[in-house]
């Protein structure tokens, strides 16, 4: 049943609390996120430590916003880059691009604490570094799309650059 979830959705978080030793073998085959052995000393607390473990570890990959009045949980991994216009904050990945109004400096803030590969590259725009295909003195390119790099990011945009390359 495990491989199967596993199967249906990559980033499940797979976590096995059992009495019996000979399923832990079993378990490894599935690459579980925790295995908790149940005891007569079962901890209630261990279970709440390990869901609060889980649910970080899954927080941390997304990007939780409201577009149109409705909740999203965007994959971090799956965008390519993010800008600003009018107020507007445009997600690009997989798919049709989501907004919602913000500001982009509170979105740099928030998605630096959860994966490190954004770099700010201009006054509106955020990109990827998974996803560049090109790099030049003045020029980013990803997808196709060239973006600038202005002079007030560039030294910090370098420096990722050869941080992550």
């Amino acid at each position: 049943m495990a491989k199967t979830l596993e199967l249906i959705n990559k980033d499940i978080l797979i976590i096995y609390i059992s009495a019996y030793e000979d399923y832990y073998y079993d378990a490894l085959q599935t690459a579980p996120f925790r295995y908790i052995k149940k005891e007569e000393t079962y901890n209630e607390q261990d279970v709440l430590k390990t869901l609060d473990e889980a649910l970080e570890r899954l927080q941390s990959k997304y990007y939780f916003c409201r577009f149109s009045g409705k909740d999203y949980m965007l994959d971090l991994t799956e965008i390519r880059y993010i800008y600003s216009r009018h107020r507007k904050i445009y997600f690009v990945g997989n798919g049709e691009p989501r907004y919602f109004y913000g500001k982009l400096d509170d979105v740099e803030k928030e998605i630096k604490k959860k994966d490190g590969m954004f770099v700010r590259i201009n006054q509106s725009t955020i990109i990827n570094m998974r996803y560049i295909q090109y790099i030049s003195l003045w020029t980013v390119e990803i997808d196709g799309q060239a973006f600038k790099v202005s002079s007030k990011y560039k030294e910090n945009f370098l420096n990722n650059v050869q941080k992550f390359t």
